[in-house]
Order: structure tokens, then sequence, then C-alpha cells
């Protein structure tokens, strides 16, 4: 879809039947937008999206035609200069009098990167018969373009320079007689037509220069300040000389524009908005992973071992399989309280149970045996060859067999309950059978079943002890 053509809106004839009576119409200002077309250009109230306004207008109206001129303004953001209108100043208010729209065939101009910058000069032209003035708002913004004022000044150094008299005046027109003598005075009739010509020289300077002026403000009326303020500004314009030299061609713009690598579309810049950078809260981001965790299982799962540069979805995956291999084990261990059995801890339960099922038997004291034991210190304090311990009609027979690895008196296990000796056991000692009669060793077992044993580090002991339990 291409320009058509600037169409009159509904407001915009209304105000042009009342400029038609009024005979003035006041034009405020251009308006730019990039909002995608309207089904119907005539009804609309403004631009369906508005970018930004021009008020800086040249405004020449002749013969019915008003010929309105504006320069894209300098903004940091690039845009699509897809819809154009005018507003004009009525009575009711602000109104949108024309109204344009090229649809998908909108420029792309840049702002954002200076060798790219699109300078852009806008002419509208329009039909506005029966109006003998029209004005602008504020014609403080009137402005002269560069080429205008340059074309002025050229025209009237030309003619301050040409001395071969361009406006033709004769001798006879002066009153003067070319073959009189130079030297003589003027006559009264001579210097009435010299004071004439003068009168037509300066006026025909004075429209020239109110041509030159055209509105321009205060402080850039003359020449002096025009040429103050170009050499103020001669970095721009040499930059902006540069810039142009340097631009681009069509197919170079386009190929830009096109470009995939260089653009984002809306949907990348939302997720890349989105990305999470390395120190973010990551409280409400989600991970999509295949669980398995089980709200009642019935056996146990494998779990890999956790690496280093795994995906959140695997380690998720792993975690998901421990969590569910912990319900298998407190479904297991049920909920029966440990409080009566060791110090209340499965730790403390099993060493109070010691070898499992045999020494729960002993427990409710029944004759089993015999039974290895198995000592609660490591090999570095006693290494045991043959530690048995029986229990048969109330006696308890405990036979270690072992070195002994340390110089001081150490516990080498707790028996269970129903192992323990009486009271009056404890008291008198435990009766002790040395096997190896040349080993200075002891052993004794206390009522509350603690196994003590004394020797000396790196001998071999033998003992026997027998008692009731």
């Amino acid at each position: 879809m291409a320009w058509t053509g600037l169409a009159l809106t509904v407001d915009g004839q209304n105000a042009l039947n009342n400029a038609q009576l009024s005979n003035h119409l006041n034009i405020k200002s251009i308006v730019i937008g990039d909002g995608a077309p309207p089904a119907n250009f005539r009804t609309l109230k403004s631009l369906v999206n508005q970018v930004y306004e021009i008020t800086g207008l040249k405004i020449d109206a002749v013969n019915g035609k008003c010929t309105i001129t504006a320069d894209f303004p300098d903004v940091d953001y690039d845009y699509y200069f897809r819809e154009i209108g005018i507003i004009v100043i009525t009575e009711e208010g602000e109104k949108l009098y024309v109204y344009d729209n090229c649809g998908e065939d909108a420029q792309y101009i840049v702002n954002s990167t200076g060798v790219e910058k699109t300078r852009k000069r806008i002419r509208l032209v329009l039909n506005i018969s029966d109006v003998a003035e029209i004005t602008v708002t504020d014609p403080g913004i009137l402005y002269v373009s560069y080429e205008d004022f340059e074309m002025v000044v050229d025209e009237m150094e030309d003619h301050f320079a040409d001395t071969d008299n361009p406006h033709q005046v004769t001798a006879k027109q002066l009153g003067i007689d070319p073959t009189l003598d130079m030297d003589k005075p003027v006559s009264t009739a001579q210097q009435a037509a010299l004071d004439e010509l003068y009168e037509q020289l300066a006026a025909y300077t004075r429209q020239k220069i109110t041509e030159l002026i055209n509105g321009a403000p205060e402080s850039l009326d003359t020449l002096k300040e025009v040429a103050d303020a170009v050499a103020a500004h001669k970095s721009v314009m040499d930059a902006l000389d540069a810039a142009i030299g340097k631009k681009a061609s069509a197919a170079e713009f386009d190929s830009h524009v096109k470009d995939a690598v260089k653009h984002i579309t809306a949907a990348e810049r939302t997720k890349w908005n989105n990305k999470m950078e390395k120190t973010d809260n990551s409280a409400d981001n989600t991970v999509a992973f295949t669980s398995g965790d089980a709200e009642n299982p019935t056996g146990w799962a494998d779990v890999g071992v956790v690496t280093s540069g795994e995906k959140h979805s695997s380690l998720m995956r792993k975690i998901s399989l421990a969590i569910k291999n912990v319900r298998y084990l407190w479904k297991l261990l049920g909920s029966t309280s440990l409080a009566g059995i060791g110090d209340g801890t499965v730790t403390g339960a099993i060493r109070e149970l010691n070898t499992g099922t045999n020494a729960f038997v002993a427990r409710l004291g029944d004759d089993y045996g015999p039974v290895a034991i198995t000592p609660d210190v490591d090999a570095t304090i006693f290494e045991s060859s043959d530690s048995w311990i029986q229990k048969k009609n109330g006696i308890v027979v405990v036979h270690i067999y072992g070195r002994v690895n340390t110089n001081a008196v150490f516990t080498l296990l707790t028996l269970p309950k129903g192992l323990r000796p009486w009271a009056h056991v404890h008291a008198d000692g435990a009766i002790i059978y040395n096997d190896i009669g040349n080993v200075s060793s002891s052993g004794t077992i206390q009522d509350n079943g603690l196994i003590k044993i004394s020797g000396q580090a790196g001998k071999w002991i033998s003992f026997t002890i027998t008692y009731p339990a």
C-alpha cells in the first residue's frame, strides 16, 4: 500500500468550511506516526500511533494552494514513517485536518546510529480556495531553508556587484545631460531624479532583506548573526557533510533493514529481557523434568551419581528419585516408637539389639549361640580373631580372642539386656580363664553390659568369662 494522497477528514472539512467563512486558517503542526492503516481515513480524530509532532514549519500560499515544508527532527530512536497528518487550530480546539497512510510501504527512519541517520525533508501541498490568510499557531517557529537563504544572498551579492546598470536607468530619466561638464553642480530636477532612484533602490533592498529574513527570529535576522551561528556549529556541519558522503546506498540500506542478525523481533526482545543473570533470584523459575517420586512407593530406586555440568532436568530427576527412596525408608521404619530401645535412635536400637535376631531372642531369655562378637571399636584398638558369645540354661559364656593395639582400657562392646550379668557379679568381677597365663591382661563385664578390656599394645589375649544372666 503506497501513499494515496492526503485525505480531508470530517473534522478537516468542517475546519475548511469555517476558514472559508472567516477567510482565515490557522495551521499548528505536522504529525508523524507508525500506526497501521485504519479502515476509514475521513473519520479519524488523531493518528493511529503518533511518534512525534513537528511545529517548525514553512508555509507558502499561492493561488489557492498552500505548500507546507518541514524537516524531520533528530530523535534518539528508530521508527517506521507510515502515517502523516496536519493539525489545525479551530474554535473547538485542535483538529486532524488531513491524513494519509502508506501501510507496508513505510520507510524505516534511522536515528540511533550516527553514520546511518536518515535526513528527510517533507513538503505537503494543500488545495485551499477562498481563504485569503493562512497562518501558523506560533509564527516564531517559521524558518527559511538553507538553500533559499543561500540563493537570496547570492542574488543580492550579484546585484550589488553589477556595475552595468542592471535597472537600465538612463541619463534622461535622471535629468542629466551627459555632454555637460560632470563637475557642474546638480540641478534641482537632477537631484529629485537621484532621490527618486535612491528610494527605488532602497525599496528594492528592503524588499529583498524582508524576503531573506522571512520571519526568522531576531537572533538570526542578519547575515552576521547567521554567519556566526554557522561558524559556531561548523563541527556539526562538517560531521553532517561527512555522514552524507558516507551514507549507504539504497541496496545497502535495504540489506541492513532486512538483516535478521543485527535486528531482533519483538518476541526475541521479550525473551532476552526475561533471561536471568548469574546473580538473579530464581525463586519463580520452573524446571520441566520427569519425576521419579511417588506418594506411596513400593520399592527402592537406583539414583545415578550427581556430576558437574548436569542439566537442571537431570538433577531434579535424581533428587525426585532420592526423595522416593526416603519415603520408602520411612515406610519400612513404620510408626512404632524406638524410645524404649537403646537411646531411642535407629543406631542406638541396632546397637542395643547387637547382632540382630539372635540378640533380640536373647533379650527375651531364650538360649542361643554361639554367635560371633562384632566389636564396637575398629582394628586400631582391637583385632578380633575368634570372639563369640553363648547363652544356655541362664549361663552366659563370653570368649574373647584377639590382639590389643592400645595400652589404654577400652570398651569392646555393650551387651544387650538379656546377656548382661546380675548386679552381684559386677561387684565381685567376672570369672576369667586366661588361656595364656604369661600375658598380663584382664577383662570385666559390668552389669550395664559393658565389656572392658585392658592389655599391652601389640599383645594377643585370650580369656573366657562365664556368669549367670
